[in-house]
């Protein structure tokens, strides 16, 4: 009986960070400002080697969850807003009319 569920099925990690993303990949904070870290932290790059977390590059003015962890007012918080409820288009104002 087939249940609809998807087992090969990653889920998105979106990350605004590059060289965040390489070390992740690498599994190693073998670069000079990142020694600190410790190898024990470095277990997403096991769920990233068995294809459970895909990691996806986004430009940092599109993240949205900076919405949740950053002070913001004005039109960036409002586009954020809209992408975080998933509304693909911006309001009109009501003098555009």
């Amino acid at each position: 009986m087939n249940l609809g569920i998807h087992r090969n099925v990653y889920i998105p990690m979106y990350v605004d960070s590059t060289c965040a993303m390489q070390m992740m990949k690498q599994g190693t904070g073998s670069f000079k400002r990142a020694k600190h870290i410790k190898v024990r932290f470095f277990w997403m790059k096991d769920l990233i080697d068995e294809g459970k977390i895909k990691l996806i590059y986004v430009p940092t003015d599109e993240l949205v969850a900076d919405i949740l962890t950053k002070p913001m007012s004005g039109g960036k918080f409002q586009y954020l807003l809209f992408k975080l409820i998933g509304w693909s288009h911006i309001m009109k104002n009501d003098d555009d009319n």
